[in-house]
């Protein structure tokens, strides 16, 4: 038998005969990813800090099959907190709902990319961690130790995510333009126009043009004037209201 903590689908949770009690309670991390080499790449990370038992599964364990015991409670006993990514068949809010029922005492989720609508889902499903695929490791550490502690934790490109999207949010609370600059500077982008184009049309500098773009595609979570086009034509924000040729006129 391995000396490493490695299940897949099926073992034992608990924690091992033996056993020297640590000063501070111990962690198991249960990480559910579909993605194979993922999952390896998390377990090799996670296995090399002291203070935590690293647990594998391709999908979310079932409790009552009895491979997997519920969570267990007391200050000798580990606690448990649940890594879930998002590449998973099964929708990640419901699987953390089915975690924290009767599996783990938390869930860390671990995004494959920016996802505003999955985020809220999950923040409301009662997950307390939140990171990104390509954080540094002491992030998704000190994601993982926050939320066995009881404590949120939310990973730096997960808070610009949240952080611009609030900012829209009080934007059209206040009447202010920056949704309507975003739905002209979207229009202009998807028929096709020069960054100089719409800089002669928006009657500013195509640096600001620029940083314009650059600023929504992080609002979008997109990397891209195609993929912010496409998602904007998902979503329906370039139907309706405003013309592109309606700022025509802002430089005079």
């Amino acid at each position: 038998m391995p000396t490493k903590q490695r299940v897949r689908r099926t073992g034992n949770l608990s924690r091992g005969e033996g056993e020297q009690p640590a000063l501070r309670r111990p962690i198991e991390v249960v990480i559910v990813c579909r993605a194979e080499l993922l999952m390896l790449g998390l377990e090799r990370l996670l296995v090399q800090a002291p203070d935590l038992k690293v647990f594998t599964y391709s999908s979310l364990p079932d409790a009552a099959t009895g491979s997997v015991s519920s969570a267990a409670s007391g200050p000798s006993t580990p606690s448990r907190v649940v890594l879930l990514s998002d590449r998973q068949a099964e929708e990640p809010v419901q699987q953390c709902e089915r975690a924290l029922e009767s599996l783990a005492e938390e869930v860390v989720v671990l995004f494959s990319r920016p996802d505003l609508d999955l985020l809220v889902g999950c923040m409301a499903a009662g997950a307390r961690g939140f990171v990104m695929e390509g954080d540094p490791p002491p992030m998704l550490l000190a994601a993982i130790r926050s939320a066995a502690a009881g404590k949120t934790y939310v990973g730096q490109r997960t808070l610009d995510l949240l952080v611009d999207w609030l900012a829209q949010q009080e934007r059209t609370r206040r009447g202010r333009p920056g949704g309507d600059q975003d739905g002209v500077l979207l229009r202009l982008l998807a028929e096709g126009r020069t960054t100089a184009d719409i800089a002669q049309l928006l009657g500013v500098a195509p640096k600001t043009v620029r940083n314009r773009a650059s600023m929504l595609y992080r609002r979008l979570g997109v990397h891209s004037r195609a993929a912010a086009v496409r998602l904007a034509e998902q979503r329906g924000l370039l139907d309706g209201r405003g013309r592109a040729s309606r700022p025509a006129g802002a430089g005079s």
